[in-house]
């Protein structure tokens, strides 16, 4: 739907900017699912995620209100949103906040976890060692290790 050409460090230069497609349906469905913003830019012709540059922390904090306004009303509950919102306050290096709120407000006992590969491999090729019945916190936390978002 393009928009993804952005000036998002105010440098005159435009990056690539979008969301990290891997939160989407991860968790819950397309429209309930929220995603980190992702920035790229080409250096000697080769595509480089710059996401965690400094320089960018405007546009993350931007992203992260916009990700907070349009929060579900029950955004404890809705594990797409949680997600996302996660991630992207660990891009802020507010992650173990992020974090301490998710098991604050996160109701273990309702949970009753699911199957899931602890290596963050898909089930299907899991080694049968490996996968354990994983609460919602436990399975996004392997998730954000395996995908470069370290809390």
């Amino acid at each position: 739907d393009g928009n993804y050409l952005n000036d998002a460090d105010g440098d005159g230069l435009a990056e690539i900017v979008t969301v990290d497609n891997r939160f989407l349906y991860q968790f819950d469905s397309y429209a309930a699912s929220a995603a980190p913003l992702v920035i790229y830019t080409v250096r000697k012709g080769e595509v480089v995620d710059v996401s965690t540059e400094p320089r960018f922390l405007a546009a993350h904090r931007d992203w992260l209100a916009h990700l907070e306004d349009s929060a579900p009303e029950d955004r404890w509950t809705s594990r797409g949103f949680l997600a996302g919102w996660v991630a992207e306050k660990i891009r802020l290096g507010e992650g173990a906040d992020a974090w301490q709120q998710l098991n604050a407000h996160w109701d273990l006992a309702a949970d009753q976890g699911e199957e899931a590969c602890v290596t963050g491999e898909d089930l299907e090729v899991c080694p049968e060692d490996q996968i354990q019945t994983l609460k919602f916190p436990e399975q996004l936390r392997v998730f954000l290790t395996q995908n470069g978002y370290p809390l």
